[in-house]
């Protein structure tokens, strides 16, 4: 399709808008018919590009993506932590003689843990 060609067809659609995509190589639409008014004219070069920008915008997004999922888990791994060190500062800690100390005060050692102890050897 030459510039002629495409004008006479723009004169019978009144002007309203003409996408054409050339995808053939060697090409088969003229690239001067791109100036006409309402023409939009891609070729496979074109569409390449795009892609190409799409692609790129894509991978921008991506880091964004990254950023804001980094951003995220280290905060919450923060918070977690707190919340553990908050939790571990509020609970008594056991020690080791707690058990001698509590059984102890049961009864159930002591004086007379040693006397049966001894009476048995």
């Amino acid at each position: 399709m030459n510039y002629e060609d495409v004008q006479k067809v723009m004169v019978m659609r009144r002007n309203r808008p003409l996408l054409l995509i050339d995808i053939s190589v060697p090409r088969n639409i003229d690239a001067d018919v791109q100036h006409l008014d309402n023409v939009y004219l891609y070729n496979i070069d074109a569409l390449n590009e795009i892609v190409r920008e799409h692609v790129h915008n894509r991978e921008q997004d991506l880091a964004l993506c990254d950023r804001i999922i980094e951003t995220g888990s280290v905060a919450l791994l923060e918070k977690l932590s707190s919340r553990r060190q908050q939790a571990d500062e509020a609970e008594p800690r056991p020690y080791a003689g707690w058990a001698f100390r509590d059984a102890a005060v049961l009864g159930g050692w002591g004086s007379q843990g040693t006397e049966l102890e001894t009476s048995a050897v």
